[in-house]
């Protein structure tokens, strides 16, 4: 079947034409109802399918014409309307002799079903097309002004809303005529970017738009009638703005565009946002600490900073499947976990040690402060986590040389005491021996009391060389020479099971000592060395010049910035765990059988070197042997 329909949009007439061809119909399409009346009197069609409100001649008056003219009146005619839906519409179309009135929109099929019926009908001859329209003239006539005017009212009301929209957009709205020039703005454009319409009519908006800006929009526009996306505008008092802008055209019959609409959005507080968000996110993921976002109800983690993903092991996504429980040994059931978050949201704050446990399987001590925070989304809690690890090592050095401190001025002063009765017990005993013949039996007796002064004598000064109680001479010493010195000595000392190898610096910075002191300190090193390997080995001492900055002092409480000579002393012996490390300077603390050593060799060790304000490090490990570390200033006149 041959269809003409009239229709004056674009888009519904493109849909209708390719539904009806689609359906097998041959079809002709007009853009108004003239148009529509001019082809049909040229070559009838079988069906005529027409809209309503069209300019040039409406839908109306388009079927009064064919319905009164004698070559198409018996065309069966079909009103297919969005715009005319009321009951007096539709009797004014059905007494100006139309077969069908359809309101859209309706869907495609239920449309193609409805032209179906009137097409069999049409060829069955039994559609109703009357021989005269069923209402008269002069009422069809006051029924379509009245239907005209209800329209143009209707219009007039959606124009004055279209223009109170306009108005009263809060987006800046601009209409750009074809040549690109603008030709109306709304009062928003006005305040988003300073201009007046006088000002603007008639030029593009590009003049307000960046240079890039513009450009980026020319380019689109040359390949597209449609452009969006992010740019900056230039205000008339020269600020920058960011804006979002969306440009599309209007058409004008048949399809051409008359006029472009410009929208600019201010996004200004939006990129600040973003930005913020952007540099606190980088704040959080360049933070040393763990920062996480857990949900209250399951313990689950909802957000992580690259810190907790680099310490812990986890990948971000691998992480968010993850929970408290995983991560805290301490916390080991959700009855645990409750009773935790019950007390929190009492507190709000929370500030705790604990431990975390890494992917792999290690853990380490962590400090945790713990908000809880409710927000119109939901609760939360969010647990910034310090690695403590440090921390605590230094803490434990530091009370460690407190505790060396504190037994050092305890030894020091014992030990000054006592070396004062003991210099009575000697004195009393030498004048004892003067007045007894040497074949006395109570002789032996004295000299036995003589000798056990000369060893308790040895240990007091011991005591006091920890206790940094003896007098020092201070000396440009130079380390490397001293040792050669020891040489031989040392060789004796040490046997002939232990090989001996030196690695001593060249060019090595004089430090200030007490001769006498540090050849103590290399011989007590030495021996403690030889004990350490009973089945023999190797022992090396080494000397270096070293730097001393900052950084190492903030991880060694006992160092302080400045020149150093450090004095290695390393064996391949049994090697001391955790436990003995923390002891092995204590005055008396030995592993050695009774009788076989004081326990004072290296705590002399410790008191010289802290005499000569330098400090100590020992690493070891069991059957890993150990090394000694020993810090000594340089000589403060030597030049820089």
């Amino acid at each position: 079947m041959r269809i003409l329909i009239a229709e004056d949009d674009v888009d519904s007439r493109m849909v209708l034409h390719k539904s009806l061809e689609a359906a097998g119909h041959v079809v002709d399409a007009a853009v108004n109802g003239q148009d529509a009346l001019e082809r049909a009197r040229k070559m009838p069609p079988d069906l005529i399918i027409s809209d309503i409100l069209m300019p040039v001649m409406d839908g109306y008056k388009f079927c009064f014409e064919v319905k009164n003219d004698q070559a198409l009146k018996r065309i069966p005619f079909v009103f297919y309307t969005a715009t005319y839906v009321d009951l007096e519409d539709e009797r004014l179309a059905i007494g100006l002799g139309a077969s069908r009135y359809i309101l859209k929109p309706v869907a495609p099929d239920e449309f193609l079903h409805l032209i179906d019926q009137v097409v069999r009908e049409a060829q069955a001859k039994t559609i109703a097309v009357p021989d005269e329209t069923i209402e008269d003239p002069l009422n069809l006539f006051r029924m379509y002004d009245a239907s005209l005017t209800r329209k143009l009212y209707e219009k007039s009301m959606e124009m004055e809303l279209y223009r109170l929209i306009f108005d009263n957009s809060t987006e800046a709205v601009a209409i750009v005529d074809k040549d690109g020039l603008v030709f109306r703005l709304n009062p928003a454009h006005s305040r988003l970017l300073g201009y007046t319409a006088a000002e603007l009519q008639g030029k593009s908006p590009t003049i307000y738009l960046a240079e890039d800006t513009g450009m980026a929009i020319k380019t689109v526009l040359s390949h597209t009638v449609t452009a969006e996306g992010e740019g900056f505008a230039i205000t008339k008092a020269g600020r920058r703005i960011a804006v979002e802008y969306s440009i599309f055209p209007i058409r004008h019959e048949p399809g051409e565009i008359s006029a472009y609409v410009w929208i600019l959005r201010d996004i200004t507080t939006r990129k600040d946002a973003e930005k913020q968000r952007r540099l606190f996110q980088t704040l959080i993921d360049c933070s040393r600490d763990a920062i996480l976002i857990i949900d209250p109800q399951t313990a689950r983690f909802i957000d992580v900073n690259n810190w907790a993903c680099d310490k812990i092991g986890y990948g971000h996504d691998e992480f968010l499947q993850k929970s408290v429980l995983d991560l805290d040994p301490a916390m080991d059931s959700m009855e645990k976990w409750q009773a935790h978050v019950a007390r929190l949201k009492i507190d709000g704050t929370m500030m705790l040690e604990t431990m975390f446990r890494c992917a792999d399987g290690t853990e380490f001590p962590v400090e945790v402060s713990i908000v809880y925070t409710e927000t119109e989304d939901g609760d939360y809690l969010m647990k910034v986590a310090r690695n403590i690890t440090e921390r605590q090592e230094l803490t434990a050095q530091l009370l460690q040389s407190q505790k060396m401190e504190a037994v050092g001025r305890l030894a020091g002063g014992v030990a000054h005491d006592f070396n004062n009765l003991l210099s009575v017990i000697m004195g009393y005993t030498e004048i004892a021996l003067t007045r007894f013949a040497p074949s006395e039996p109570v002789v032996s007796e004295l000299q036995q009391i003589e000798v056990a002064g000369a060893k308790a004598a040895n240990l007091v000064r011991q005591l006091l060389l920890f206790g940094r109680k003896q007098q020092l001479l201070m000396t440009a010493v130079d380390l490397p020479h001293a040792i050669d010195e020891l040489w031989k000595m040392l060789h004796r000392v040490i046997g002939e099971d232990i090989r001996l190898t030196l690695d001593l610096a060249d060019d090595s910075w004089l430090i200030e000592g007490d001769s006498g002191n540090i050849d103590q300190v290399i011989m007590n090193l030495a021996v403690n060395a030889r004990d350490a390997m009973p089945e023999g080995g190797v022992l090396s001492i080494k000397t270096e010049n070293v730097m001393i900055d900052e950084q190492y002092c903030r991880h060694h409480p006992e160092a302080r910035p400045g020149r150093f000579v450090c004095l290695a002393v390393s064996d391949s012996g049994t090697g001391m765990n955790e436990e003995l490390l923390a002891h092995i300077f204590e005055p008396f603390y030995t592993t050695k059988e009774t009788g076989k050593g004081t326990g004072l060799g290296l705590s002399v060790v410790y008191g010289i070197v802290k005499s000569h304000k330098g400090w100590v490090t020992v690493a070891s490990e069991p059957g890993q042997g150990a090394t000694f570390r020993l810090y000594l200033p340089v000589v403060t006149s030597l030049p820089g």
